[in-house]
């Protein structure tokens, strides 16, 4: 099980989303009422209101940041656990940072353990600076989805 979570992982990582999100389909959705919405309250975000956020139904999930490099967030678990209570989908993503993707991709499961039913993600926020990179996360990696 691990293992082929840690190959999704790793196999998230090569998916060029960046394009994706600078097309006209994603300029401020939020304004569609047609469009779900998914949040992500980071850890710094104290001001995050369950109660105000309940209010649009076209929220139907929550995604956190679980990890950055071999650190985890403070609010996580609170987070999760609040968003399942009140029946919205969950996920988490890693914030990838210099260091051994492999370990952090262990790092960020081992912390997570996340479900079946759970979305998992891989940030890179900048593909030009020394952070994780597509070439070091999945070279030499076995890309199965067996596990």
């Amino acid at each position: 099980m691990i293992v082929s979570k840690l190959a999704l992982f790793a196999a998230s990582m090569v998916i060029p989303l960046a394009s994706l999100a600078q097309g006209a389909e994603f300029s401020k959705p939020w304004k569609d009422g047609r469009r779900a919405i998914v949040i992500d309250p980071y850890e710094g975000n104290d001001r995050f209101n369950w109660d105000e956020i309940a209010k649009d139904k076209r929220v139907v999930a929550i995604i956190h940041r679980a990890t950055q490099g071999m650190e985890t967030d403070t609010k996580y678990q609170e987070r999760k656990t609040e968003a399942l209570k009140r029946g919205y989908l969950w996920g988490s993503y890693h914030l990838g940072r210099p260091g051994d993707p492999i370990a952090q991709a262990k790092f960020y499961l081992d912390f997570t353990k996340p479900g079946n039913d759970e979305i998992i993600a891989l940030d890179i926020e900048d593909m030009t600076s020394n952070d994780m990179s597509l070439a070091k996360g999945v070279s030499g990696f076995p890309c199965s989805r067996r596990g």
